[in-house]
């Protein structure tokens, strides 16, 4: 099967189509697009003139987004810390680069918390998410499960909305239960195009976070769930997008 009828007889004009439609949803975006798309070359309607069927393809745009050029070349330094400068690590992440100027970290208390209550931590998530975007901050959202799943028995639902302020999610595991990370499939077109950090914890990463420092800097808000924390100075996020290992530094100083 080849598409020669289409391509090199232009049987319908489909590379003018896409070159239209490619440089109207780069000027929309600001970026080089991906697109999806299907043509139906099997609709016809009988013409009442000439009395014969006439074929006319109909096209179909599925679905656009950006697409982004990870500068993968670049080398990101992940090691030769001291261990009291990082918050936490891992072996899985996705991303690449280095994201700094974060100040709020949001986070669920997982003392307090189990899978019953999801719809009640994404509601107290949604209100600090809310909240920061009108400030116009960003924050690294740190909670069990697969952030963004429709079951929430196995994470908590939160839609993109409930959480668009975020330049870095985190899973930890839920201890109850074994639950397959996401790794981001809920919002991988957003976490492309947005360059937002996504990082996937084991339970040996999750127990090394330093929960102990992350509680004695300032309360924002806690609800019975969610936790708000910010911070003095930037924490500084540095993900190898080559081997997907991750680092989060604490605070910075400018």
């Amino acid at each position: 099967m080849d598409f020669k009828k289409v391509l090199e007889y232009g049987s319908i004009p489909l590379p003018k189509v896409l070159e239209m439609l490619l440089k109207l949803c780069k000027s929309v975006l600001g970026s080089e697009v991906e697109i999806e798309f299907a043509v139906n070359l099997n609709s016809a309607k009988k013409s009442s003139i000439i009395g014969k069927l006439q074929e006319k393809a109909v096209f179909n745009l599925v679905q656009v987004r950006s697409a982004v050029d990870f500068n993968f070349g670049t080398e990101i330094k992940l090691s030769g810390f001291s261990s009291d400068s990082i918050l936490f690590h891992s072996e899985t992440a996705l991303g690449h680069g280095i994201i700094q100027g974060i100040t709020d970290v949001v986070f669920i208390r997982e003392d307090r918390f189990d899978l019953s209550k999801s719809q009640d931590a994404r509601t107290e998530i949604s209100k600090v998410n809310q909240s920061l975007r009108k400030q116009g901050d960003s924050m690294i959202l740190i909670g069990p499960g697969r952030w963004g799943s429709s079951d929430p028995w196995l994470g908590i639902p939160v839609y993109w909305g409930d959480i668009n302020s975020a330049q870095c999610i985190v899973e930890t595991p839920v201890k109850a239960r074994p639950i397959d990370p996401s790794e981001g499939s809920h919002f991988f077109q957003n976490l492309t195009s947005l360059r937002v950090g996504y990082v996937t914890m084991s339970p040996n990463e999750a127990e090394a976070i330093d929960w102990n420092w992350l509680m004695e800097r300032k309360t924002i808000f806690e609800g019975d769930y969610v936790m708000h924390k910010r911070l003095n100075e930037s924490i500084e996020i540095r993900i190898d997008g080559r081997t997907g290992k991750c680092v989060v530094l604490k605070e910075i100083k400018k």
